[in-house]
């Protein structure tokens, strides 16, 4: 949630560059998966190895994503 809320911060801030924020580890799924929706530009997901603890498949990073844009539209 902190690194939710340092997104948001930044984005409320005015700051007018790409911001790529994530998390590591099981409880960091959750960043990669929904932080564009705090003002996270960019994600990394596994293609054919994971190279970060955390890291889901690809097909299951846009099915997450897919699933809360249809909640938000």
């Amino acid at each position: 949630l902190d690194l939710f809320r340092a997104n948001l911060i930044a984005r409320d801030s005015g700051v007018d560059i790409p911001i790529i924020t994530m998390a590591m580890g099981k409880m960091g799924v959750i960043s990669r998966l929904a932080g564009w929706l705090f003002g996270s530009d960019v994600s990394f997901a596994v293609g054919e190895q994971a190279s970060a603890p955390g890291q889901i498949p690809i097909a299951q990073l846009r099915k997450g994503i897919e699933i809360l844009r249809e909640g938000t539209d």
